[in-house]
C-alpha cells in the first residue's frame, strides 16, 4: 500500500537563498505541486516546538525533499542541525531516492556525496519542470508493445518525462550487436511507458465504450474517438518505429554489422521523451466535461493546450527541463529540406510555424542533434520520405539553419505556436501588439517597422482567404514606412 504524503516536496534552504527559493516555490505551485515552504506554514508553526515540527516534516510528511545546497546552507543551525539530519535519516530508511540536491554553489555538505545526481545552474521554471518529472517518475512502466514475449528484444524504457533508461537500452541491444543491416527490421522492440500515460489512455478508451459517452454531442464524440485512435495507432506506432529508423542512418561508414552509437542513443532519448511529453499535454487537453479529471493534469497548468502528439509539442518542454532551451520551437516541422546550394553545406529552412528566440547562422553539432535531427526523424516516420538523419548525425557542421524572419512571430505574443496554429484575428492581434511595442518602447526606426510589415505580409500569405482582414494593419505600417521615407528625403535636402 502506497504512503499518502501531506506534501509532494519539502524545501530545505538557508535564509540568504530565500529570494531564489521563493521563485522556485512559486513555479512549483503554478504546477499544482504541494510544497512545504516554511514562510507559508507560519500559522501552523506558531506555538509549536519548532525542532519537533520541522523534524516531522522532513522525516515523514513529504514524498521528496529539495535541498538547496550552498555555503549559507551548511553554516546555518536550523539547516545543519535539524532539517538536513532529518532528511538524511529518511533517505537512509528507504531504498528509493528522497533528497534531491539543487546546487547553488560548490559547497560541500556532510553526508551528500558528489556522486549523487543533482540539479545545477537551473532556473526556477526548470527546477519546477524537473519536480514534475520526478513526481511522475515510474520505476515499473507499463509494456505497450507486442514483442514483450520475445526472449531477446530491444527495450525502450521511459521512466519519466526527462529520463529514458539508456543503460537498459544498451544492454538489451547487445543481443543484436553484429547483425547485418539487412536484418535490421527483424529486431523486436519492447516499449515501456509510465503508467500515468498508459492508464490515462486506457481510461479514455473505456470512456468511448461507456453509456455516458453517448450523451455527449456527436461532434465531440467523433473528435474524441479519432484522438483515442490516433494515440493508440500513430503515437505508439511512431515510438515503436523510431529505434529502427534511427539505427540505420546512424551506422558508421563502412560498418559491416549493426552497432549502437552514442548519438543514436541521444537522438532516440530526445525523440521519445519529447513525444511522451507531447502525449501528456494532449491527454490533458482532451479531458471531457462531466467526466472525472486527471489527478496529474494540474501539473501541466502552465502549458498551452495542444491537440496532436507531435514532436514540437514536447521538445521545448524537454529542452526547458534539461536547460538546453536556446530556441522556442513549437508546432513546427521542416517542410523544405536538403536544399544543396553548394556541395559543402546542407540548408534547413525553418518554416513559418517557427518562433525563434535566439538566432545563429551556423548550427553547432549539439544543436543539430537537439533540435534538427528529432524533427527529421518525425518527418521520416510520419511522411515516409527520405531524410537527412545520416548527415545530421555524422556531418552536423554541414548544416546551415536559416531563420525566415519574415515568417516568425515573436513568442511573447503568440506564446506557444506560430502563424499556422492561430486564426487570422489572433495573428492580427499579435502583430498589432508587436507594432505597439515598437511605438511604445521608443524603437521606432525604419528597420523595425519594415520587420513588422514583413510579418504581416507573411501572415496574410498564410491566410489568403482572409486577406481583407489584414488590410488596416498593413495600411498603418505602410503609412509609417512612407513617413520614414519622407523624413529621410527631407534630411537629405537639409543643409
Amino acid at each position: 500500500m502506497s504512503t499518502v504524503y501531506q506534501f509532494d516536496f519539502a524545501v530545505s534552504y538557508a535564509g540568504p537563498d530565500q529570494e531564489f527559493v521563493e521563485q522556485v516555490v512559486a513555479a512549483m505551485k503554478a504546477r499544482s505541486l504541494r510544497v512545504f515552504y516554511a514562510p507559508d506554514a507560519q500559522a501552523d508553526i506558531v506555538g509549536r516546538n519548532l525542532i519537533d515540527y520541522l523534524t516531522e516534516v522532513y522525516l515523514s510528511k513529504a514524498r521528496y525533499c529539495l535541498v538547496f545546497v550552498s555555503e549559507h546552507y551548511k553554516n546555518r543551525k536550523w539547516t545543519d542541525r535539524v532539517e538536513r539530519p532529518a532528511a538524511q535519516a529518511r533517505a537512509l530508511e528507504q531504498s528509493s531516492r528522497y533528497i534531491i540536491p539543487v546546487r547553488l554553489d560548490n559547497a560541500k555538505i556532510p553526508g551528500m556525496l558528489d556522486t549523487v545526481a543533482e540539479i545545477r545552474h537551473a532556473t526556477p521554471k526548470r527546477i519546477a519542470d524537473l519536480a514534475v518529472a520526478i513526481l511522475l517518475r515510474d520505476e515499473s512502466p507499463t509494456v505497450v508493445s507486442p514483442d514483450a514475449d520475445n526472449r531477446d528484444r530491444w527495450v525502450v524504457r521511459v521512466l519519466s518525462l526527462t529520463e529514458l533508461d539508456t543503460e537498459l537500452l544498451r544492454q538489451t541491444f547487445t543481443a543484436f550487436e553484429g547483425w547485418s543491416a539487412a536484418k535490421l527490421y527483424q529486431i523486436p522492440i519492447e516499449l515501456r511507458l509510465p503508467k500515468f500515460v498508459t492508464e490515462t489512455l486506457n481510461w479514455y478508451e473505456r470512456i468511448v465504450k461507456s453509456k455516458k459517452f453517448q450523451t455527449v454531442d456527436h461532434e465531440t464524440q467523433s473528435q474524441f474517438r479519432q484522438f483515442v485512435r490516433l494515440m493508440r495507432k500513430d503515437f505508439l506506432g511512431e515510438l515503436l518505429s523510431a529505434p529502427k529508423a534511427i539505427l540505420s542512418p546512424s551506422q558508421p561508414l563502412r560498418c559491416a554489422s549493426l552497432t549502437l552509437t552514442n548519438d543514436a542513443i541521444e537522438l532516440l532519448r530526445r525523440y521519445t521523451l519529447a513525444k511522451v511529453a507531447a502525449a501528456a499535454r494532449c491527454l490533458v487537453t482532451w479531458q471531457l466535461q462531466g467526466f472525472p479529471t486527471l489527478n496529474w493534469a494540474p501539473q501541466f497548468a502552465d502549458c498551452e493546450p495542444i491537440y496532436l502528439p507531435r514532436l514540437m509539442g514536447g521538445l521545448p518542454w524537454l529542452c526547458r527541463a534539461e536547460g538546453s532551451e536556446e530556441f522556442l520551437w513549437l508546432d513546427a516541422d521542416i517542410r523544405v529540406r536538403g536544399i544543396r546550394t553548394n556541395p559543402d553545406r546542407i540548408r534547413i529552412w525553418l518554416p513559418s510555424t517557427m518562433a525563434v528566440r535566439r538566432r545563429r547562422e551556423i548550427a553547432s553539432a549539439a544543436n543539430v542533434l537537439r533540435f534538427v535531427a528529432p524533427q527529421l526523424l518525425e518527418i521520416a516516420l510520419t511522411l515516409g520520405k527520405p531524410n537527412l538523419l545520416h548527415e545530421a548525425l555524422y556531418y552536423p557542421e554541414q548544416f546551415e539553419i536559416l531563420y525566415r524572419d519574415e515568417n516568425a512571430i515573436e513568442c511573447r505574443h503568440l506564446c506557444e505556436g506560430g502563424v499556422q496554429g492561430y486564426t487570422s484575428q489572433e495573428v492580427i492581434s499579435a502583430i498589432e501588439a508587436i507594432r505597439d511595442d515598437i511605438l511604445r518602447e521608443g524603437q521606432r526606426d525604419r528597420g523595425n517597422v519594415a520587420r513588422a510589415l514583413d510579418l504581416l505580409f507573411a501572415a496574410s500569405h498564410v491566410f489568403r482567404d482572409h486577406h481583407r482582414t489584414f488590410v488596416p494593419a498593413i495600411q498603418m505600417l505602410l503609412a509609417e514606412q512612407d513617413k520614414y521615407d519622407s523624413e529621410g528625403s527631407q534630411s537629405a535636402r537639409s543643409p
